[in-house]
Order: C-alpha cells, then structure tokens, then sequence
C-alpha cells in the first residue's frame, strides 16, 4: 500500500511540473532525432562533372566508287589494321558518266589520228624539199602526237573506271580498307546496300566506323564554380557506374572557352551537394562547361566500352587534421549557419559556426566548435548538409 501510495506520488508531482511549465510558457526539449560527434580528421573539396566515355577519334570509312555492296567483312567489336580489307562494292555504271566518258575516248582517237596524219606530212615534206620545214616544226608535231596519245590513254582508262571500278589495277578501287588501326564500333550497311561514292561534293555512304579504343576520353559536363580553379594537367579520377563503379586515372586536358547553358529549371534546393548547381544557376538555367580528360592507356581499359556513362571527381584543395563536423548537423538561415549543441546538462544549444571546405558529407569547422563536442539533429528544424 505504501508503495503504491508512493508511485501516485510521484505521478502527481510530474503532472504537476508539466503543468506548471506550461502555464509559464515553457516547453520541454525537443528530442533528437540523430546526434553527431565533432572529431578531427582529412576532408577534401571535389569537382564532380557528369558524362561519357568516347574515343578520341572516330574514323569513317567509305567508298571511292558507287555500288552495290557485295562483300562485308567486319562486324561491331572486330580488331582492324591498316590496310585491312573491309568490304567489297560492285560497281553499278552510271549510263550518263559512261555515255560521256566514251565520248571523251572518241575524241581523243580523233586527236591523236590528227596529230599523226600532220606529223607524216611534214616528214613527207622535208624529205621530198629539204630546208622547207623547220626543225622546230617537225618536235612540234611530234610532241602533239605524244601528247595526244597521253590523253587517249586517260580517256580509256576513264572509261574502264566507269564500267568497272577498276582502272587497269585489278580490283583496287573496289575494296574499301581500314585507314587506321582499332576496333569496328558500328557498322551501318548490310550486304546488298547500294554505296555512293566520297566526293568533294558529297561524303558519301559510311560503311563502318573505327577507333582506337585505347585512346580514351571522358567527355562531361562541370558546372561553373569550380572553373577558374582548374587547369589542363590536374589529376582526375573516372568513375564508370556500369563496371560497378571502377575508377580510372585520367588527366585533364581541355576546358572549353564557352559555357553551355541548359534549359531553365527550377532553382535547386539549399544544403549538400545541390549548393554547387546552386551556385551554378541562374534564371535562364545552369551554367555549364565541357571537359575533356584523358585516360590513362592500360589492359584496364579493355572493359571500358563507347559511350559508357561516367562521373569524374577532380580534387580543388585538400586540408588535414581540421575540425569537422557532419553536414547533417548543419542548420542555415540565409547566411547564418548554426548547430544544435548538447550541453554538459543534457540541454540543446544553438550555436552560430563558422565553416572552411567541405566534400558533401563533412564539413570543416573554422569556429564556433570544439573536437569532442556532441551535436544533434532535431524533427522540425532546416537541417541540412552545406
């Protein structure tokens, strides 16, 4: 009996604190929903960019004759070298071209029969009348001869290229070789295609695509802030997403002299790493600008394949042995940044802080904090990383 008397005791006398608090205008602490330890440790601040993987050249090869493709010998994913034979076209006279072209041989005989029917007679003419005609005539009408037998001898072979493709050197202009050494990426005809020719008019059909797959680039996008911070040369580390996430080492090479601006879009939120696309955007969108960053030649790269998505971490600057403390923890109201301190009493202090470099999970403390110190995370406040 005494004890329960005791327990109701007890009841009372909490209910009536409570109580009491309340009609003061007091309000118990908020209960934490997360609580942090300040420690001292490395943090490093980092550009990330978004992109791809593409080879630093592409190669196109095409047909120097028009056609009908007879003959394919390569497929995507097949190793070339130069001078490899690639494919085949049978050539497919044009009735036009051709009509001109024998045109052109019927003259060409007629010159040439001119020419030596002129040359006979002044030979004819010095031998009958010495002295009549001058030496000089005489190598005249040779060289016309010889000149008009040249071009005989283009006309025809002109002729010959027309019908067949070929110009009296077997099948040479009618088998397309590998220009460079490297891996087929695409081939965009099937046997039986019809193939126009590469001109200066025209580039004609492709019949496959070719690259050095170990001349590797990340091709990506960066936002403005980070910009004037970087130079070609700095280290930079490639992560692909599709080979869970393996990293290669690359260097930066280009960063391009004009920004790409996107599409507008709703201005991104406060806290984390979205303070970075903060920074970048402005009311017509994002600020953006495209780098180029080699990667290192290695077997390693025998997985990575064209057009494979990436993210490249490029490091701004790096402190150690600093103060720092989880973003988590972090309250802003506009320029103000604070924290919530658990205090020796067990009481939640707001404390305003001041803070130095930070990667996205922590964040240096410049002041206002101290290794050790314990920080919490309340429901309800506008906590956030920086």
């Amino acid at each position: 009996m005494v004890r329960r008397l005791l327990s109701w005791s007890l009841v009372l006398a909490a209910s009536g604190a409570a109580a009491a608090a309340l009609a003061f205008g007091e309000s118990p602490p908020p209960a934490a929903r997360a609580e942090f330890t300040v420690v001292r440790g490395d943090v490093t601040e980092r550009a990330t960019a978004m992109g791809r993987i593409v080879p630093r050249q592409e190669v196109y090869l095409r047909s120097a004759v028009p056609g009908i493709l007879r003959e394919l010998k390569v497929r995507p994913g097949d190793a070339v070298a130069a001078g490899d034979h690639v494919a085949t076209i049978e050539v497919v006279a044009d009735p036009v071209r051709l009509h001109q072209a024998t045109g052109e041989e019927r003259a060409a005989e007629l010159r040439l029969a001119q020419a030596r029917r002129e040359h006979q007679r002044l030979v004819s003419l010095s031998r009958l009348q010495p002295g009549s005609v001058a030496p000089a005539d005489l190598d005249a009408a040779r060289d016309a001869v010889e000149l008009a037998d040249l071009a005989l001898g283009t006309a025809r072979r002109t002729v010959q290229l027309v019908r067949e493709g070929s110009a009296g050197r077997g099948l040479a202009s009618t088998r397309v070789t590998a220009t460079v050494s490297g891996t087929v990426l695409e081939v965009p005809v099937a046997v039986g295609d019809f193939i126009s020719e590469a001109s200066t008019f025209r580039d004609g059909t492709v019949l496959a695509i070719v690259a050095d797959m170990q001349e590797l680039l990340f091709r990506g996008l960066l936002d403005e802030t980070p910009v004037g911070r970087l130079s070609p040369g700095a280290p930079v580390t490639v992560r692909v997403g599709a080979l869970r996430g393996r990293t290669y080492a690359a260097t930066l090479e280009y960063i391009a002299p004009r920004a790409t601006i996107e599409a507008a879009s709703p201005a991104p939120p406060p806290g984390g790493a979205a303070d970075a696309r903060r920074a970048a955007w402005t009311p017509g969108g994002l600020t953006r600008f495209e780098i180029h960053a080699r990667l290192e030649r290695g077997e390693a790269l025998e997985a990575v394949r064209a057009g494979f998505s990436a993210t490249a971490e490029i490091e701004l600057e790096r402190r150690t042995g600093v103060v720092l403390v989880d973003d988590g923890a972090l309250r802003f109201d506009g320029d103000r940044v604070s924290v919530l301190v658990r205090t020796a009493a067990g009481r939640l202090e707001s404390r305003v802080v001041e803070l130095g470099l930070s990667d996205g999970l922590r964040t240096e403390v410049l002041g206002g904090l101290e290794e050790g110190e314990v920080v919490a995370v309340v429901d309800g406040s506008a906590a956030g990383g920086r």
